[in-house]
């Protein structure tokens, strides 16, 4: 038996450049500001999914030596005839080998290394949908503090409004009714805040958490920055998408698997054949040789017939599933592509025109009521107006971003990762 072959340190360098990285990634800040590629790249380097999807694609790329192996040599040791006086023996001692007579062997290593490609595929797969949760979480907290900012700029426009009633009833201009009105709306708008400080902690804590971090690992400001290109056409991310999505390539390397398997099931009409090659002793003859060879009967036809129409429909139903895989990425591609649109044009209807004449109105309302023009009530409309636009323009910014991370999975990249 041949002695195990140790690793080489070349082969077991990246193991140990990820337990450096692993153990000294806590120390390391996260950089600032943190943006999507920062979040993809950080993904991919730590998050243990990768690496499990990673390590079972290395198993399986063993597969196709195992398969093309012939099985273990034999040794017999035969004692044929012992005589009681112990005057002599007939033995042979021989050596055993079984192969097939057929491609089997070769068939059987093509559907193990479309086996071992379909899993190489699989840690894409995963990879982007690791990448696709950070990004998500990421957006999660930047809206979460930009909507904090807002509260807080509305939180002092309400308590300007309070300060504005104060003087007015300290005047004897206005009514102590107006100054509770305000004064409560600056109550609610603190609440608010309050309560999206809260969330914004646990945002935060998910970002760390789609990192593979620490959950107390300090979150930086976050940045939403991104290129203003203009989106390609949806044809041309249709056509992107099927060439790079691993879920393609995966179910690519299943049909190329599922086709060798016909083969071997093909194969198995063939026999399989042994040699045997040994030395033999006989008290009349004494020593020599020995030769022995035999086949295998093939004579089950319905279960061999039966195993053909398995592999053959296997195919069928692969062919298929990559027909409609094509179909639905097509059709998510393009929808991926409308909501970008759609998210685009309601960020510059908000940008552009509500947000606008949204302080426009509080401001002339603020003005007004200073003079005596009109009841505090309009200002807190106009105010709660302003916050609920702000609110929007928040929003609106983060689901254009969504809405290019969705794209850019459904493309089969995400933040120029690849």
């Amino acid at each position: 038996m041949s002695a195990r072959r140790p690793r080489s340190l070349l082969s077991t360098l990246p193991i140990w450049l990820a337990l450096l990285q692993g153990a000294s990634a806590s120390a390391q800040p996260l950089p600032s500001p943190l943006d999507v590629g920062a979040v993809v790249r950080i993904a991919r380097e730590r998050r243990q999914e990768i690496v499990a999807s990673a390590s079972r694609a290395q198993a399986l790329g063993q597969r196709p030596a195992i398969e093309a192996s012939l099985d273990q040599p034999m040794v017999m040791l035969s004692l044929d005839h012992l005589p009681f006086e112990l005057h002599g023996a007939d033995f042979s001692v021989a050596l055993q080998q079984d192969f097939p007579l057929s491609g089997l062997l070769s068939r059987r290593r093509d559907a193990a290394e479309a086996g071992a490609r379909r899993a190489r595929a699989a840690v894409d797969v995963a990879a982007l949908d690791v990448e696709l949760e950070a990004v998500d979480a990421l957006l999660m907290a930047a809206e979460r503090r930009r909507l904090g900012a807002v509260l807080t700029q509305q939180a002092e426009l309400a308590r300007e409004l309070v300060r504005v009633g104060g003087a007015r009833y300290a005047a004897g201009q206005g009514e102590q009714s107006d100054v509770i009105r305000a004064e409560a709306e600056a109550a609610r708008i603190e609440a608010l805040a309050l309560s999206n400080a809260r969330a914004t902690r646990g945002a935060e804590a998910m970002v760390c958490a789609s990192l593979a971090l620490p959950p107390d690992t300090a979150v930086p400001a976050v940045s939403l920055a991104r290129s203003e290109a203009d989106v390609p056409t949806p044809e041309a991310l249709v056509e992107a998408a099927l060439a790079s999505r691993p879920e393609l390539a995966a179910m690519r390397a299943e049909r190329a698997r599922s086709r060798a398997e016909v083969g071997v099931m093909e194969s198995m009409y063939w026999p399989m054949a042994f040699v045997r090659l040994g030395v033999a002793n006989t008290m009349q003859d004494g020593p020599g040789v020995m030769a022995m060879f035999g086949v295998t009967l093939p004579v089950r036809r319905a279960r061999l017939h039966a195993g053909l129409s398995e592999a053959t429909a296997m195919v069928r139903m692969v062919d298929a599933d990559l027909s409609a895989m094509r179909t639905m990425i097509e059709g998510e591609v393009r929808a991926r592509h409308a909501d970008v649109m759609a998210a685009s044009v309601a960020l510059e209807a908000i940008r552009g025109r509500v947000l606008p004449l949204s302080r426009q109105a509080f401001d002339s309302t603020l003005a007004s009521y200073a003079a005596g023009r009109v009841p505090v009530v309009s200002v807190v409309e106009a105010l709660r107006m302003l916050t609920m636009v702000l609110d929007d323009e928040v929003m609106a910014d983060v689901a254009l971003a969504r809405a290019r991370a969705r794209l850019d999975r459904a493309t089969g990249a995400l933040g120029g990762a690849r």
